[in-house]
């Protein structure tokens, strides 16, 4: 055997490990990247506040700090308290209560 095809069958073997080495790695691993979420919109917000606290919904604002768009829904619970919640676009979520 000469020197390269010793060097063409140790880069085939070497690469055939590699590609039976990422069939079989955990599907966690195989994927690209995670799918981010989809931004807030108003109506989400407002929807979300409305089912979690199953009150009335008072009044609802947004306001932009850069890409990030932060809603506060003011809300009338079913005990009669007012309560204040942010949500952010990127999915987050602070209470004021």
């Amino acid at each position: 055997m000469t020197a390269s095809a010793r060097i063409l069958a140790a880069a085939l073997f070497c690469f055939t490990g590699v590609v039976l080495a990422a069939q079989h790695a955990p599907a966690h691993a195989r994927e690209a990247k995670p799918q981010a979420k989809a931004p807030l919109t108003l109506e989400q917000a407002v929807a979300r506040v409305q089912n979690q606290t199953g009150g009335k919904v008072l009044k609802a604002d947004s306001r932009n700090f850069g890409r990030i768009v932060e809603y506060r829904i003011k809300v009338l619970t079913p005990k009669g308290h007012v309560r204040v919640v942010t949500l952010r676009s990127d999915q987050r979520v602070t209470d004021s209560n």
